[in-house]
């Protein structure tokens, strides 16, 4: 599986199937702002999503849940 990182909607993140050309999550979050970014971890089966509210949020991409976020860093 080829999986896509890609934003549908700018505060959801979405992993799609390429070779079978479906959406296989919405990796939901609580959030709303807008999704700035997003990376794979180089080693494990994570997705990083980072945020207009400075914020990062961590994917685990067996299960499709976020298992970690960092909090928002006071200005």
């Amino acid at each position: 599986r080829q999986p896509l990182r890609h934003g549908h909607s700018p505060y959801t993140p979405q992993v799609w199937d390429l070779t079978a050309g479906r959406l296989v999550a919405d990796l939901q979050a609580p959030t709303k702002y807008e999704v700035t970014g997003l990376e794979f971890h180089p080693f494990e089966f994570l997705l990083a999503s980072s945020s207009r509210d400075k914020t990062i949020r961590f994917f685990d991409l067996e299960s499709f849940k976020c298992v970690e976020m960092t909090p928002a860093e006071a200005t």
